[in-house]
């Protein structure tokens, strides 16, 4: 996948549309494998990784949203952050394969 190429205003956007409680696409991901020390399923991002990456970075104090850090939130609204639902659809080997050779265009 391509590297990270956000800039901070499409990180705010994202998490503006969050706050507002709309709808973002869904992230595809596929089975990688099982970590069987920690016995724990692995998977790859197919689609997506730039979303989640820039949830990840605001919820880790990162960047700004509106002028404050996710841990200056009021318990509303690190609520309104933590409880929203993110679609995630686990592709199957053959329809990812058929996605890979798609996105690569």
């Amino acid at each position: 996948q391509r590297q990270f190429v956000w800039k901070e205003k499409d990180k705010r956007d994202l998490i503006d549309t969050i706050m507002q409680g709309l709808p973002i696409p869904a992230i595809f991901i596929c089975d990688a494998g099982t970590d069987f020390t920690s016995l724990s399923k692995r998977y790859n991002v197919l689609d997506g990784r730039q979303r989640l990456e820039s949830i990840f970075e605001f919820l880790e104090n990162k960047y700004k949203y509106n002028g404050k850090f996710f841990k200056d939130f009021d318990k509303d609204e690190k609520k309104c952050v933590l409880n929203y639902n993110i679609t995630l659809i686990q592709m199957n080997q053959m329809i990812q394969k058929k996605l890979k050779r798609f996105l690569k265009g």
